[in-house]
């Protein structure tokens, strides 16, 4: 793939390239050395023909994988240093153990960076989803954030049984698109979005055990927002993300959410898809169905899920997007009042 992302924040700035693919290892050797940089020794538990199989998507800050084992064995070692790590087990992976606990169907195995023991049976199905620390610290609320510290140590992430069936579900799709179709990787709007969509998927999992904080003043809000909004028409819309318009702003992420509930009655990243959708439709309506496609154009905006695309845009233009495609304005219809 040749896409080149740079990364972007107060912390660091590195060149990643998203990648997809899978393996295969026949041994417990091979499959220690295939997971780095997890630092895991790998004992079957019973004598048998050992079988592994990983099928994963990397992105800036985020790694996505299902892995499959065909016996079972005990992990122990190292989880990745600065990484938080949550489990999904699928339906044949529920009689495993994570540190010494048993899993159930409303909570999620999860890890900060440090010790990992893990007894799994014999054919443990599981999806697993690593995150930098840095992503938690700029996209998470400060009670989600401090939430999730808070349950580490008993490494089990609460909640409630159907949001951690949906978000297993919600995980697998991503991965088997992602995998099916990675040219969708070559859009930094579209990983942009991706990464969006699983960190929210992963803060609407968090039961936050106490209030929110109370609402900034509204003279500090209104200035966030003016702030964010000189910022948001200097910027490509497309692939702004969240945490760059808090800083520019000088807020904090729950200052900004009140401030667009204020103004807009969206939240911030409900107002970013609101434009992205209205981009895209600007885009299809000057181009030609006999150079580009739907599912091209919603891409390049940061809708990476054609479906959903095509379900959303219906549900907000009352049409599909194939019209506005087949029957395209010329571009200088569309020109700006104002030059």
């Amino acid at each position: 793939m040749n896409v080149v992302i740079i990364e972007k924040n107060s912390k660091r700035a590195e060149i990643v390239i998203p990648t997809v693919g899978e393996a295969r290892a026949i041994d417990p050797s091979i499959y220690e050395q295939l997971v780095q940089p997890w630092e895991l020794c790998n004992t079957p538990t019973k004598a048998g023909n050992f079988g592994y199989h990983i099928r994963y998507v990397t992105m800036p800050g985020i790694t996505l994988y299902r892995e499959k084992f065909d016996i079972g064995c005990r992990l122990q070692g190292l989880s990745p240093a600065n990484i938080f790590a949550v489990g999904v087990p699928l339906p044949s992976g529920m009689r495993s153990v994570y540190w010494g606990k048993s899993v159930c169907d409303s909570s999620l195995p999860i890890g900060l960076p440090g010790g990992m023991s893990t007894l799994l049976r014999k054919g443990h199905d599981h999806i697993v989803l690593l995150v930098e620390m840095y992503l938690l610290a700029d996209y998470l609320l400060p009670e989600h954030y401090q939430a999730l510290q808070h349950v580490a140590d008993n490494h089990q992430l609460p909640s409630s049984s159907v949001k951690v069936k949906c978000f297993g579900q919600w995980l697998l799709g991503l991965l088997n698109n992602a995998y099916h179709k990675p040219d969708m990787l070559k859009s930094s709007a579209a990983v942009q979005s991706i990464r969006e969509d699983l960190l929210n998927q992963l803060m609407n999992l968090i039961e936050v055990p106490y209030p929110s904080p109370p609402k900034a003043k509204l003279s500090r809000r209104k200035q966030g927002m003016e702030q964010a909004l000189e910022f948001l028409r200097e910027v490509d819309i497309t692939s702004v993300s969240i945490p760059e318009i808090s800083q520019s702003a000088g807020v904090s992420l729950r200052t900004l959410e009140y401030a667009f509930l204020d103004n807009f009655e969206l939240t911030p990243l409900a107002y970013l898809r609101l434009q992205r959708m209205h981009a895209a439709r600007r885009t299809l309506l000057v181009s030609s169905p006999d150079t580009t496609t739907v599912a091209a154009v919603a891409c390049e905006h940061g809708f990476y899920q054609p479906a959903k695309f095509a379900i959303d845009y219906r549900r907000l233009f009352n049409e599909p997007p194939s019209k506005a495609l087949k029957h395209p304005f010329m571009e200088n219809e569309l020109s700006p009042l104002i030059c």
